[in-house]
């Protein structure tokens, strides 16, 4: 989830989650520097309860067969060892996207890819940001200031310039 995130500029998320790979500047970089120095909050795991729960809710947002009381309970079971690892963040945003999407109720399997979707996107932008910041160390010049050559230097360059030109 964002809030999970440290922050970053929307300018930057932009960049980070195109496919285009520039050469960040010092400002760019520092804060990418600070997202990734930035302490994460450890990844809350799911307990029985609200796996329960959000299971029981979905239930009642889609279209599901009828089951008897010792099915349910089965089938509870099913989905709490399937997605009794996935971080709590990761599996709320997932089932926030299947209450929108799923007109049926998904299987164990769909629950888990939408948690994973979850947990890839995660890692991409820390993966992208970790490539800019290594990017701009190694490609990162300083722009040259136009006023580094005197008038003398530039009208002698000039002139060698135009005999090289005439021989």
């Amino acid at each position: 989830m964002r809030s999970q995130e440290p922050p970053l500029s929307d300018r930057l998320r932009a960049v980070i989650l195109s496919r285009e790979t520039p050469v960040v500047g010092p400002k760019a970089a520092a804060a990418l520097q600070a997202f990734l120095d930035a302490p994460r909050p450890p990844q809350q795991m799911p307990d029985q309860t609200k796996i329960e729960t959000m299971i029981a809710r979905l239930a009642m947002a889609t279209k599901e067969r009828q089951t008897t009381l010792e099915e349910a309970h089965e089938r509870l079971d099913l989905y709490w060892r399937v997605l009794r690892n996935v971080p709590l963040t990761d599996l709320r945003a997932a089932f926030d996207d299947l209450l929108r999407t799923c007109t049926f109720m998904p299987t164990p399997a769909e629950v888990l890819k939408a948690c994973e979707a979850r947990t890839a996107r995660r890692e991409f932008v820390v993966s992208r940001a970790k490539h800019l910041l290594w990017k701009h160390h190694t490609e990162w010049r300083p722009p040259v200031d136009a006023d580094l050559v005197t008038r003398d230097e530039l009208e002698r360059i000039k002139a060698k310039v135009a005999a090289q030109l005439r021989a």
